[in-house]
């Protein structure tokens, strides 16, 4: 009995670190990519992968891959359709954004995949915001961020093609009344429709990342648990934000490529262990994240120039983190969101 259940142990214990190898090398790709290439949104590549080879997500099969790349081609399609009306009738699509944020919101709530959800989340938030102010603007982002994803969608394959995943941890999910549903969708469109709103009247383009970051803490805050719940996901960004100044510092302290790869892969298996491991893997998710977002690309610039792009990303993000709180406690205050889940 003490030797199968040694075995087994041992068999678990191959497996997490498989998952977790395959995880931290595949968020690693694109960074080892971005360090000689370069385009448009191309910082966020990374972080999808972090979706895409999540220990809950889905394994990517054909009938995913084609799932996605669906998504991509109706993305780009309604990112189209609301970049024409933002230049003709700004009013007309800031309806259009709205009700477009509403669906996607109610879709995930009710169970729709995560990576398909943000793909219609970015085609919504910075297509029409980008175009708001250059049409070409909006046209390289939206080509930018397609790539973004189809290589995020290489990369993993490839990965989980080397390294099979052997296991898939699913959380149980409490099936929402669709009543529920429409209320938390509506909430999340009631937090983010004010911020695009200023995007679009005052070109506030150079803080996209901003917006972008907005979308993915309201998706990512389970707005029925309560806002003491959802400030979890915004301390983990916190951490995350802290993690990404220390590894700056010493990538200012040494500028080349090769340490910043082997650094970036250190950080990474290093929060993937905890990801897999750990009852808080999902808020180390969220960390992991934020960090891959302010640290990504980092080596393309150099001297002042490099200090101003980070510190400028990190502003960018710790403003939505700040908006979202500060939407969160009117929300709390006025009654239509609860302090938790047992009130």
């Amino acid at each position: 009995m003490s030797t199968d259940a040694t075995l087994s142990t041992h068999s678990e214990l191959n497996t997490i670190n498989i998952d977790i190898l395959r995880y931290s090398i595949g968020v690693v790709l694109p960074v080892i990519i971005m360090v000689f290439f370069q385009w448009e949104m191309a910082y966020i590549t990374p972080t999808l992968v972090t979706l895409m080879l999540a220990p809950t997500s889905p394994k990517l099969t054909s009938k995913v891959i084609k799932s996605i790349v669906l998504a991509l081609v109706g993305a780009l399609c309604l990112g189209i359709v609301l970049t024409r009306l933002v230049a003709t009738f700004p009013l007309v699509a800031l309806i259009g954004i709205g009700w477009s944020l509403y669906l996607i919101f109610y879709r995930a709530i009710k169970g729709d995949n995560l990576l398909i959800t943000v793909i219609w989340l970015m085609s919504v938030l910075a297509y029409p915001s980008m175009a708001a102010l250059d049409i070409n603007l909006s046209i390289d982002t939206a080509l930018g961020v397609t790539i973004a994803f189809l290589l995020a969608m290489v990369c993993s394959v490839l990965v989980q093609f080397v390294f099979p995943p052997q296991s898939k941890i699913s959380l149980p999910k409490a099936e929402l009344k669709n009543a529920t549903a429409r209320k938390i969708a509506g909430l999340n469109t009631l937090v983010l429709l004010p911020i695009i709103a200023a995007f679009l009247m005052f070109d506030l383009q150079v803080a996209m990342l901003t917006l972008i970051y907005v979308g993915i803490l309201v998706l990512s805050s389970d707005l029925q648990k309560g806002i003491r719940a959802c400030m979890g996901v915004l301390l983990a960004n916190l951490l995350g934000g802290i993690i990404a100044i220390i590894c700056f510092e010493l990538l200012v302290m040494v500028p080349i490529a090769p340490f910043y790869v082997l650094l970036m892969f250190f950080v990474i298996s290093s929060l993937a262990r905890a990801i897999f491991t750990s009852e808080k893997g999902a808020l180390l998710a969220s960390a992991l994240s934020c960090l891959m977002l302010l640290l990504t690309d980092v080596t393309n610039t150099t001297g002042f120039d490099m200090d101003y792009a980070f510190y400028e990303r990190w502003l960018f993000i710790a403003l939505a983190n700040l908006y979202v709180v500060g939407c969160f406690m009117v929300l709390t205050a006025i009654g239509w969101l609860k302090m938790d889940s047992n009130t």
